[in-house]
C-alpha cells in the first residue's frame, strides 16, 4: 500500500494509524499542535481497555495516574438521585476510567509511533492533491505535498478535509453549547461522578485526579452559564481552567469517498452525554484503516469500502442519537 495520510494525532487518527501500520502500511500523521496538548473528556467505559489493548496503547490506563469509578451517580426527569453502575462479570465489578485526555493521547501517538507511523508535528493541512479523476491523492502540507493512496481526516469537530470537499453538514439537534472547567482543591462530595439534569440542561461532575476536578454544563446559548459559574459542590475550590465548545448534534452528509474517509468527530459530533466520544473516535479509526487496506489489496473496491464505512457510521452514529433523543425526552430538555 502506498501512504496512508491521516490529519489529526488524536484518538481517531492515532487509531487508524496503529492500525493500518498492524497490516504493514506505510502512515504518516499530520499534526498541526504539539504536545501535551489540553482536550476536555477524561471520561472512559471499561470496555475501553480491551480496544486500547489491540492497539498496543493499554499501558497509557495502566501506568498513568488515574483513578476508578464503578459507576455514575444519576438525577434525571423525575427520577430521584441514584447509582446506576457498569455492572460485572465472575471476575468482579467492572470499573470506568479517568484519565486525562492530554497523557491519553499522548500515549496513543507514542504508540502509532511505535508501530512505525511518520508523525510530522506542528504541521498543518492546507490543500488537497486531487487527481483528475476527482480521487483525493493527497494533501498539501506547509511541508510540502504528501501524496497518499487514502487520506483519513481525524481533524476533530473543525472538519478539515469535510470543508475543503464542500460535503454538507446536517444538523440533528437545536444548538447546544458546552461550558466546562477544572478546579483544584478537595471537594467533600462522595457521590462523584454525577450527571443531573434541570430545566435548561445538564452537568457533569467528576473528580479526573488527585485534588483535581471537572465539570461540564450543556445548555442551548440562550441559557449559558457564566464565565465564573461552579457547581454547587465545587464552591471551595480554585478554578484552573475554563473553555467551550459548540455540541450541537450533527453529521457530514458523506463520510467517505474517493481516496478519503471521516473518523471521529470530522465525521460527526454529539454532545458529552453519550459518553462514547473517544470509544467512537478510536473505532471509527480503526474501521476506516481496515477498509482502506482492503481496498489496497484488492480485497474491495472503493465503492464497496465506502458504503460499507457509511453504513457502520450511520449505525452508530444515528444509535446514540435515538438513545439520547429518549433520554432527553425523559427530562424535558431542548425540545425532544
Amino acid at each position: 500500500m502506498k501512504t496512508l495520510a491521516v490529519i489529526g494525532g488524536g484518538p481517531a487518527g492515532t487509531s487508524a494509524a496503529i492500525t493500518a501500520r498492524q497490516f504493514g502500511a506505510s502512515v504518516v500523521i499530520i499534526e498541526a499542535t504539539e504536545f501535551p496538548r489540553f482536550r476536555p473528556g477524561e471520561s472512559l467505559h471499561p470496555g475501553i481497555e480491551t480496544l486500547l489493548e489491540a492497539l498496543g496503547a493499554d499501558s497509557s490506563l495502566r501506568n498513568a495516574p488515574h483513578l476508578r469509578y464503578q459507576g455514575i451517580w444519576v438525577s434525571w426527569g423525575d427520577t430521584e438521585r441514584h447509582f446506576v453502575s457498569f455492572g460485572s462479570d465472575h471476575r468482579g465489578a467492572w470499573f470506568g476510567y479517568q484519565i486525562s485526555r492530554a497523557h491519553l493521547d499522548a500515549a496513543l501517538l507514542s504508540a502509532a509511533e511505535a508501530a512505525g507511523a511518520e508523525v510530522w508535528r506542528s504541521c498543518k493541512a492546507q490543500a488537497l492533491l486531487m487527481r483528475p479523476d476527482g480521487f483525493v491523492a493527497g494533501v498539501i502540507t506547509d511541508r510540502g505535498e504528501l501524496e497518499a493512496e487514502t487520506v483519513i481526516d481525524a481533524s476533530g469537530p473543525a472538519g478539515w478535509l469535510a470543508r475543503e470537499l464542500g460535503v454538507p453538514v446536517a444538523a440533528f439537534s437545536p444548538r447546544l453549547v458546552a461550558h466546562y472547567g477544572y478546579a483544584e482543591g478537595v471537594c467533600s462530595s462522595t457521590e462523584l461522578p454525577a450527571i443531573r439534569a434541570d430545566q435548561h440542561g445538564w452537568t457533569w461532575l467528576a473528580q479526573i485526579e488527585p485534588y483535581r476536578y471537572h465539570w461540564t454544563r450543556v445548555t442551548q446559548p440562550e441559557y449559558r452559564p457564566a464565565r465564573s459559574w461552579l457547581p454547587e459542590e465545587y464552591r471551595y475550590l480554585n478554578v484552573c481552567r475554563t473553555g467551550g465548545a459548540d455540541v450541537t448534534w450533527r453529521k457530514a452528509g458523506r463520510l467517505a469517498g474517493a481516496g478519503w474517509f471521516l473518523c471521529g468527530e470530522a465525521g460527526g459530533v454529539l454532545d458529552p452525554s453519550s459518553s462514547h466520544g473517544v470509544l467512537r473516535s478510536l473505532l471509527s479509526g480503526r474501521m476506516a484503516a481496515h477498509l482502506a487496506v482492503a481496498v489496497s489489496r484488492g480485497a474491495l473496491n472503493s465503492h464497496e469500502a465506502r458504503t460499507s464505512y457509511q453504513r457502520w457510521f450511520d449505525e452508530s452514529f444515528d444509535g446514540d442519537v435515538k438513545k439520547m433523543t429518549a433520554s432527553y425526552r425523559e427530562a424535558g430538555l431542548f425540545g425532544c
